[in-house]
């Protein structure tokens, strides 16, 4: 839901810089500028232009002299934790520990992955599967692997749900039209 506030903010004028480490993200392709420099040098570029108005979104610090610096800018801050929608499903489905996540892709011949970059997650030879298909809306270490790579929407174009941290069931609606398909509706081609 953040990353839909932040493009509702950009669409009523808002200013946005991205610090992201990442080539490609959606909320870099909408920033107004984007940084991959280290935190310290991100603040002290963006420094001028946040005001006690101003929100700082991070979910990555390199040490605490960084969140000092971000603190000392008087705006609102929002930390993002990595995987949050994930750690809401957790609350309501059962978790694979990681030898049984292992166990299973030792036995997999094909893998599809929808929308996630399991080779950032996971240390594992995915060389031993012998095809990996991904539904991605943008590159990844996986779908660099990948022996097919399906593009889908991304979160700004489709209707959906997710369970937050908090474990409650959220619904939105698209942000932006798109012609692209969502994993949803790729597979419903595939089964008609």
């Amino acid at each position: 839901m953040i990353g839909r506030r932040i493009v509702h903010a950009k669409q009523n004028g808002a200013k946005i810089s991205a610090f992201v480490k990442a080539e490609s993200s959606v909320t870099a392709n909408i920033a107004d500028e984007c940084f991959n420099a280290s935190v310290g040098e991100f603040l002290d570029a963006c420094k001028d232009d946040v005001d006690e108005s101003s929100v700082v979104i991070f979910n990555q610090i390199d040490d605490a002299d960084d969140l000092a610096k971000i603190e000392a800018l008087g705006c609102k801050i929002l930390p993002v934790f990595s995987k949050s929608n994930t750690k809401g499903a957790l609350s309501i489905l059962d978790a694979k520990s990681k030898d049984e996540m292992f166990e299973l892709l030792d036995n997999t011949k094909v893998l599809l992955v929808f929308n996630d970059d399991i080779v950032d997650e996971l240390e594992f030879d995915f060389s031993k599967i012998s095809k990996i298909i991904s539904f991605a809306p943008c590159a990844s270490k996986t779908t660099e692997i990948s022996d097919i790579v399906v593009p889908i929407k991304t979160w700004l174009e489709k209707d959906g749900s997710f369970v937050n941290a908090m474990g409650e069931t959220q619904t939105f609606n698209a942000a932006i039209e798109s012609d692209v398909l969502s994993e949803i509706e790729v597979i419903e081609k595939l089964n008609g």
